[in-house]
Protein backbone atom coordinates (compact mmCIF):
# COMPACT_ATOMS: atom_id res chain seq x y z
CA UNK A 1 0.00 0.00 0.00
CA UNK A 2 1.45 3.31 -0.83
CA UNK A 3 1.92 6.30 1.36
CA UNK A 4 -0.19 8.11 -0.76
CA UNK A 5 -2.51 5.66 -0.04
CA UNK A 6 -2.32 5.15 3.69
CA UNK A 7 -2.42 9.29 3.94
CA UNK A 8 -5.93 9.39 2.14
CA UNK A 9 -7.24 6.33 4.65
CA UNK A 10 -5.89 8.66 7.61
CA UNK A 11 -8.07 11.63 6.08
CA UNK A 12 -10.87 9.36 5.65
CA UNK A 13 -11.05 8.51 9.41
CA UNK A 14 -10.41 11.87 10.51
CA UNK A 15 -13.21 13.22 8.44
CA UNK A 16 -15.37 10.35 10.15
CA UNK A 17 -14.20 11.42 13.32
CA UNK A 18 -14.46 15.34 12.99
CA UNK A 19 -18.73 14.51 11.69
CA UNK A 20 -19.06 12.07 15.16
CA UNK A 21 -16.84 14.28 17.45
CA UNK A 22 -18.38 17.91 15.85
CA UNK A 23 -21.75 17.16 14.46
CA UNK A 24 -23.54 19.48 16.64
CA UNK A 25 -25.52 16.71 18.82
CA UNK A 26 -25.16 14.71 21.89
CA UNK A 27 -20.97 13.05 20.97
CA UNK A 28 -21.68 8.98 20.46
CA UNK A 29 -18.34 8.65 22.97
CA UNK A 30 -18.25 4.80 21.71
CA UNK A 31 -18.11 5.52 18.27
CA UNK A 32 -15.53 8.43 19.36
CA UNK A 33 -13.44 6.08 20.77
CA UNK A 34 -13.51 3.76 17.99
CA UNK A 35 -12.74 6.10 15.74
CA UNK A 36 -9.70 7.32 17.62
CA UNK A 37 -8.42 3.58 17.68
CA UNK A 38 -8.76 3.41 13.96
CA UNK A 39 -6.66 6.72 13.81
CA UNK A 40 -3.92 5.89 16.13
CA UNK A 41 -3.39 2.47 13.63
CA UNK A 42 -3.39 4.53 10.45
CA UNK A 43 -0.99 6.99 11.87
CA UNK A 44 1.61 4.14 12.67
CA UNK A 45 1.23 2.55 8.76
CA UNK A 46 1.53 5.93 7.45
CA UNK A 47 4.75 6.38 9.76
CA UNK A 48 5.90 2.84 8.67
CA UNK A 49 5.24 3.92 4.75
CA UNK A 50 7.10 7.26 5.32
CA UNK A 51 10.21 4.98 6.43
CA UNK A 52 9.52 2.33 3.88
CA UNK A 53 8.93 4.84 0.74
CA UNK A 54 10.64 8.15 0.81
CA UNK A 55 14.04 7.59 -0.22
CA UNK A 56 15.70 9.15 2.66
CA UNK A 57 18.83 10.38 1.18
CA UNK A 58 16.85 11.84 -1.90
CA UNK A 59 14.16 13.58 0.72
CA UNK A 60 16.27 14.01 3.23
CA UNK A 61 14.62 17.29 4.21
CA UNK A 62 11.32 16.07 3.64
CA UNK A 63 11.85 12.95 5.89
CA UNK A 64 13.22 15.08 8.90
CA UNK A 65 9.84 17.62 8.18
CA UNK A 66 7.57 14.81 8.08
CA UNK A 67 8.99 13.00 11.39
CA UNK A 68 8.97 16.36 13.48
CA UNK A 69 5.54 17.32 12.71
CA UNK A 70 4.18 13.68 12.79
CA UNK A 71 6.06 13.75 16.64
CA UNK A 72 4.53 16.78 17.29
CA UNK A 73 1.10 15.53 16.30
CA UNK A 74 1.35 12.49 18.26
CA UNK A 75 1.95 14.65 21.76
CA UNK A 76 -0.37 17.01 21.38
CA UNK A 77 -3.16 14.23 19.95
CA UNK A 78 -1.83 11.86 23.04
CA UNK A 79 -2.46 14.96 25.59
CA UNK A 80 -6.14 15.63 24.17
CA UNK A 81 -6.95 12.13 24.45
CA UNK A 82 -5.16 11.72 27.55
CA UNK A 83 -7.53 14.91 28.95
CA UNK A 84 -11.14 14.19 27.42
CA UNK A 85 -11.67 10.49 28.42
CA UNK A 86 -15.58 8.93 28.06
CA UNK A 87 -16.08 10.76 31.47
CA UNK A 88 -14.80 13.98 31.04
CA UNK A 89 -16.70 13.93 28.03
CA UNK A 90 -19.85 13.42 29.45
CA UNK A 91 -19.30 16.02 32.11
CA UNK A 92 -17.53 19.03 29.66
CA UNK A 93 -19.66 18.44 26.92
CA UNK A 94 -18.64 22.45 25.55
CA UNK A 95 -15.42 22.20 26.58
CA UNK A 96 -14.77 18.87 24.62
CA UNK A 97 -16.10 20.65 21.11
CA UNK A 98 -13.77 23.66 21.80
CA UNK A 99 -10.44 21.05 22.27
CA UNK A 100 -12.32 18.87 18.97
CA UNK A 101 -11.93 21.65 17.07
CA UNK A 102 -8.29 22.29 17.67
CA UNK A 103 -7.21 19.31 17.49
CA UNK A 104 -9.54 19.08 13.77
CA UNK A 105 -8.14 22.04 12.87
CA UNK A 106 -4.25 20.29 13.43
CA UNK A 107 -5.01 17.68 11.64
CA UNK A 108 -6.75 19.02 8.82
CA UNK A 109 -3.49 21.12 8.49
CA UNK A 110 -1.32 18.71 8.87
CA UNK A 111 -3.18 16.13 6.29
CA UNK A 112 -3.23 19.11 3.54
CA UNK A 113 0.66 20.42 4.07
CA UNK A 114 1.40 16.70 4.32
CA UNK A 115 -0.24 15.62 0.85
CA UNK A 116 1.38 19.11 -0.43
CA UNK A 117 5.16 17.96 0.24
CA UNK A 118 4.63 14.69 -0.94
CA UNK A 119 3.26 15.88 -4.30
CA UNK A 120 5.63 18.49 -4.76
CA UNK A 121 8.46 16.19 -4.24
CA UNK A 122 6.84 13.88 -6.78
CA UNK A 123 5.87 11.00 -4.27
CA UNK A 124 2.17 11.62 -4.43
CA UNK A 125 -0.02 12.41 -7.73
CA UNK A 126 -2.36 15.36 -7.24
CA UNK A 127 -5.80 13.89 -6.22
CA UNK A 128 -8.03 14.18 -8.66
CA UNK A 129 -11.37 16.95 -7.90
CA UNK A 130 -14.39 15.65 -8.38
CA UNK A 131 -14.78 18.54 -11.02
CA UNK A 132 -11.84 17.55 -12.80
CA UNK A 133 -12.94 13.78 -12.89
CA UNK A 134 -16.35 14.65 -14.75
CA UNK A 135 -14.12 16.07 -17.41
CA UNK A 136 -13.36 13.21 -19.41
Amino acid sequence: MSICNVLDRLETIYRQLVASALSGTRTDVNAVIELRQQFALEYGNFLKSLGEEVDVIEHRALFEKLQEEMETMRGRLMSYQFQWQPAQMARDPEGYLKAARAVAAMVETFIKDTRSSLEANDICQPAETPATSSQA
